[in-house]
């Protein structure tokens, strides 16, 4: 079996990707997916955020130069997600309770959801809902000396509001 049928079989097995949606990003997202980037899939999708300084001035704004098809697949994936993820759901209508946009939210649930998928692939497992737990649980669960405490990933860039530089 291929490697990137594994993929699509993973792919597939994420709420809120079908066929088409698993077909689409297997061929327009080929090279982030087999080095399995995340910060390059977030940027070919349009899910990473751009960042503007001059000065004193800070402005973050949606990306806007990425693959139209990687994001229309993204997109589709957020869509069957929250409609199929009570997670995915919650996270979307906080989010449209902060007052961001049907768009915006949707580009953060993917972003919440790229990083499930990144783990997915390189362990070659496929999604069990059973296994997720919530980032506070799973660090009670891990028994280190820091169980509890935020850990730092530089796989996950810092959110707008966390940079204190950024005055939004």
């Amino acid at each position: 079996m291929g490697r990137e049928h594994q993929d699509a079989e993973i792919l597939q097995s994420l709420p809120g990707i079908g066929v088409r949606t698993a077909a689409t990003m297997l061929a327009e997202a080929v090279i982030a997916l087999r080095a399995r980037d995340y910060l390059g899939l977030r940027i070919l999708g349009g899910c990473a955020p751009v960042t503007v300084r001059s000065g004193k001035s800070c402005v973050v704004h949606m990306r806007y130069a990425c693959h139209d098809r990687a994001r229309s697949a993204l997109r589709c994936w957020a869509m069957g997600s929250i409609g199929g993820d009570p997670r995915s759901r919650r996270h979307y209508q906080q989010s449209r309770a902060k007052g961001h946009d049907h768009e915006r939210a949707l580009r953060g649930v993917v972003d919440r959801l790229l990083p499930l998928l990144m783990a997915m692939l390189k362990s070659r497992t496929l999604y069990d809902a059973n296994r997720r737990t919530t980032p506070a649980a799973a660090r009670q669960n891990m028994g280190s000396p820091n169980a509890g405490q935020p850990r730092w990933n530089p796989g996950r860039l810092p959110a707008r509001n966390d940079d204190p530089r950024c005055m939004h």
